[in-house]
This record gives structure tokens, sequence and C-alpha cells, in this order.
């Protein structure tokens, strides 16, 4: 692994984490800002519902009927009388506390609650109720605090520290909580997803090494399964290519030997032809003229097969182009079986033909059309396997499609073989002993018929049936016979 690329383990962990942090900062900071805002209004309510301590009224009448002298008995005295009424007493002097009524419990903080009008004050705070009465003349300041609620209530800010300090600890515990449950969630979320890729990893891998027979095997998630599935077919599809590459290559250099040793044959024959003139082997003008002709038809098989040749090469870069013109398809026809029939005189090979309309349009390459018609009546005379050999041509127009039909009377394609004889060096017959062929022709008639716009296929029944279908277009006035 590359140094700073992140795994997707860690990329989930980290955004689940930060995704929980920042909504509990936000939460936390927002209800912080609630607090403080609210702080001084808590404080007030506070204040405004604290009640007077019991006896506060009696406790004041005892300060205001005290005679003010400094001698810590009558300290003490007073201190009784106003104990009895749950206050406690602080008496201060020069600004110093010269009594309490508390151990250890001396207050600086009472000067807020006295007035110097030598009457007694009442006064109620944070839970406390406080009655002070001053003396001028002699400068002390007495302070009877009740005691019902300062040492088991506490005051307001005691409160207040005290439900921080708990918020805060929730808050803490809240954090916590959270991300031990985000990384609980996140390791099974990683464990889910990295478990197909684990397995297209290893997929990967194997298909470098070359296996491709091995599927990656994944139940779960759907996308997961659906992304698993994919690359399964696709391993399936390498395989099925690569199968058919090797068909094919096969195929080319079978084709190139076959091709290699069919021009052997003729240029053998051409060869000893010229030799025999050379020699005088032929001493008379009828016995040369039949071996100039044997050499001429043997040049002709030549080229046929070079052509055959130069036409594959054409086809396999897809240079191949088709001018398409509109034609009576009837015509085509007649004349093309008429010239036909005249080169095969002699050969034991009947054409026939049936046509039903003299006037059915399409739009073709009269040169391709021409190809396809010689490699379906080559087909037959190579496979059909009988003597006399008769080829019926079928013509029609049916629901706006032209229907051309080629059959035979041979022996026909087995059902296992007829659904592949239109592939690329197909050949039904695997000896080339017996049978001259390179798995061509067909192939060469259903690219061509594809190429045009229709479509072909073939039937086995008494010999064989090669269908073909284009569509038909309007035709139009010869103005020449008007």
């Amino acid at each position: 692994m590359k140094k700073g690329k992140r795994t997707v383990k860690r990329r989930i962990f980290l955004s689940n984490t930060c995704m929980v942090l920042v909504t509990l900062m936000i939460f936390l900071a927002v209800n912080l800002c609630i607090l403080k805002l609210y702080e001084n209004t808590l404080r007030r309510k506070a204040a405004q519902s604290s009640e007077l301590a019991p006896y506060t009224e009696e406790v004041k009448k005892i300060l205001e009927e005290w005679t003010l002298v400094k001698d810590k008995e009558q300290y003490k005295i007073l201190a009784r009388d106003i104990g009895a009424k749950n206050y406690v007493l602080y008496i201060r002097s020069d600004d110093k506390i010269v009594y309490s009524g508390r151990k250890g419990g001396e207050r600086d903080d009472l000067e807020k609650y006295l007035k110097d009008d030598g009457r007694g004050h009442i006064f109620s705070n944070d839970n406390l109720t406080v009655v002070s009465r001053y003396d001028t003349v002699s400068g002390i300041e007495i302070y009877a605090i009740s005691d019902r609620d300062e040492e088991k209530h506490g005051s307001w800010e005691g409160h207040y520290a005290a439900f921080l300090i708990i918020f805060i600890i929730d808050g803490v515990f809240c954090v916590g909580g959270l991300l031990l449950i985000s990384q609980l969630f996140t390791r099974n979320l990683t464990k889910h997803i990295l478990k197909p890729l684990t397995l297209l990893s290893d997929g990967a891998q194997r298909v470098q090494q070359g296996i491709l027979t091995q599927p990656v095997v994944y139940t779960g998630d759907i996308e997961h399964e659906n992304v698993c599935k994919t690359f399964n077919d696709m391993q399936l599809y390498i395989l099925a290519e690569q199968e058919k590459n090797r068909k094919y290559e096969k195929a080319r250099t079978d084709m190139i030997t076959g091709i290699s040793h069919d021009l052997r044959t003729p240029m053998t024959a051409i060869q000893g032809t010229i030799k025999g003139l050379i020699d005088g082997v032929a001493s008379t003008p009828e016995q040369q003229q039949k071996f100039l002709k044997t050499a001429y038809r043997r040049t002709r098989d030549m080229d046929v097969l070079l052509q055959r040749l130069f036409y594959f090469s054409k086809l396999e870069t897809g240079n191949m182009p088709l001018e398409l013109k509109k034609i009576n398809m009837s015509d085509f026809i007649r004349n093309y079986l008429k010239s036909k029939r005249e080169m095969l005189e002699g050969d034991n090979i009947c054409i026939e033909e049936m046509i039903e309309e003299d006037s059915i349009y399409v739009e073709i390459d009269m040169e391709q059309m021409q190809r396809i018609f010689d490699n379906l009546i080559e087909n037959s005379m190579k496979y059909a396997n009988i003597q006399p050999l008769v080829i019926k041509v079928t013509l029609q127009k049916v629901d706006g499609r032209v229907c051309l039909c080629f059959s035979d009377n041979g022996s026909g394609v087995p059902g296992a073989k007829l659904p592949h004889i239109f592939e690329e060096f197909y050949r039904g017959d695997e000896s080339r002993n017996e049978k001259e062929g390179n798995g061509l022709g067909l192939y060469i008639v259903k690219y061509l018929m594809e190429a045009m716009g229709g479509n072909v296929w073939a039937e086995s029944g008494q010999g064989l049936a090669i269908l073909m279908e284009l569509p038909a277009i309007g035709g139009w006035k010869d103005e020449s016979k008007a």
C-alpha cells in the first residue's frame, strides 16, 4: 500500500468519528450558551422565590429592644435568645467580628445587609434571611442570620456549580458512549464492505494469472452481489473470447494451409502442361490446344482461390464498401441463372427457377449479390453428394419482404451442425481429402446479406435450403418504354 493512501476502513472510521464529535460539540456548545444566557434570570428567580425564615419578625423585635453594650456575656444572652428562633448571631465592631455564634464560621460578607439608620432591617438572599441593626453611637453592627438552609441547601452558586459539573460529566459519558457505539458500527460496516473487496481482489489476481474458471462466491448486500456477478460474467466472457480466438486462429491456420494446398494442385498441373508443350509431348495443334485449355482452366482455379483470399482480407479489415442500387430482383435472378447455366453446361447440374412476380424491387449491391449466389451454388456442388444435382431458386414477395430460397436435392446437413454452418471457417465435413473448402462461403453469404439489411438462415429436409430475406421497395416506371 502506498504511503499516504487511506484505506476504506480508516476513511469510514474517521468519517463516522468526526460526524459524532462535531454533532456532540455543537450540542454541548449550544447548551452552554443557553445556560449562560439564562444564568442571571435563574438568579433573579431564585432570589424572588426565597421565603423569610420563621420567627423573623420576633428576631427583629429582639434586636431593636436589645441595649447595645460591648459585653461578651450580653452577646451570649442575645445569641441564646435568637438561637431559640434558629438564628445565628454575628457582631462586628471596628470592621472586625467580635462575636460569632458559629465556631469557625466568621463571615466577611455582612456589609451588604447593613443600613446605618439605627433600626432593624430584614434581608432575604440565596435562601438566607438576615436581620441587621447598626448603632451609630457605639459603632456596633448586629446580624442575625437564619440557620435553616445555609448548610443543608447551600447557595444558588453552589447548586449551579454542581449542575454544571454534572452536565460536563454527562457530556463526557455521552461522547464516550457514542464513540464506542460508532466504533462498533464502523467495524461491522467495514467488515461487510471489505469482504467483497477482498474477494474481488483475489479474483483479479487469479485473472492476472490466467485462472478464469474459479468464480467469486459472495452472498450479502445486493450492490456487492451485483458487482461480483458482473465480475464473474466478465471472467466467462474473457474465457469464451479466448476459446473463440483459439478456434479462430486454428481455423485461420487451417485456411491458409488449405489454400496453399489448393494452389499447389493447379500450379503443379500448369507446370506439367507447360513442360509437356516444351518437351513436344503435344505434337499436333489439337493436342496443343487441349493442353492450353487445361492450363487456362487451372489458372482460373488459382484466380478464384486468390480472389477468395483477397476477399477474406477485405472482410477482416472491414474494407468492404457496398454500392446499393435499386434493381428488379426478378430480372436480376433470370439473367444470372441464364449465364450460370451456360457456364455449368455438361456438369450434370440442373438449375430451376420459380419467380412469382415479374417486378420485385430491392436495393442491393449487384456485384456482392452475384457473389452470394456463386457461393450458394458452389456450396451445393461441393456438399450435396448427388448426381444429377438439382438446384431450385425461388423468389416471392411476402408482407413487404422479398423472400429468396436456394435449395438442392442433396444429403442436407445434420441437425446438430445446422446452426453452425454460417460461422467463420466452419465446415461440416472436417476431412479436406474428401472435400475442398475453407469454411468461408456461407459466412460471406451471411455477412453480405446483413450488410445489405437482410437476414439469412438454413433449413434441412430433402436437401439443404438457404433462405434469405430483403426489404422490398416500390418500383418505378421505365420511361424508355413509354
